[in-house]
């Protein structure tokens, strides 16, 4: 069960049909009030694949923090984007999140994917 979150619709369209594809649940958000709403609909997502450069100058680590207060537990997640500087991995880092480069590889996905879900 895998939330993905991504402000450009065409990767999340991709995501899912990749994950799916692989055999998991996928749930895709654009933002905060759209992750609110699935979590009032009772998805309680195994793993976060999330965007760090969100809308409206919201970043992943702090959505990542939001959701995981708001679900009570310390869901895995994984932070996915094309900024590879030095100091916004170690933030994602210290933020106890994995990081992805943009483009992701499906490889990769599928690696990090079987580290927090059966495939």
């Amino acid at each position: 069960q895998v939330l993905c979150i991504d402000n450009e619709d065409s990767i999340l369209i991709g995501m899912q049909s990749l994950l799916t594809r692989w055999g998991c649940r996928v749930w895709t958000a654009r933002n905060r009030e759209e992750c609110a709403a699935l979590l009032n609909e009772g998805v309680r997502p195994q793993l976060v694949l999330v965007d760090y450069h969100l809308d409206e100058g919201e970043v992943g680590t702090d959505l990542m923090r939001w959701l995981r207060a708001e679900l009570g537990e310390p869901v895995p997640g994984v932070v996915i984007s094309a900024d590879g500087r030095p100091e916004m991995i170690a933030q994602v880092h210290a933020a106890g999140l994995e990081y992805l480069p943009k483009p992701v590889k499906p490889a990769a996905l599928r690696a990090q994917l079987s580290r927090h879900v059966p495939l």
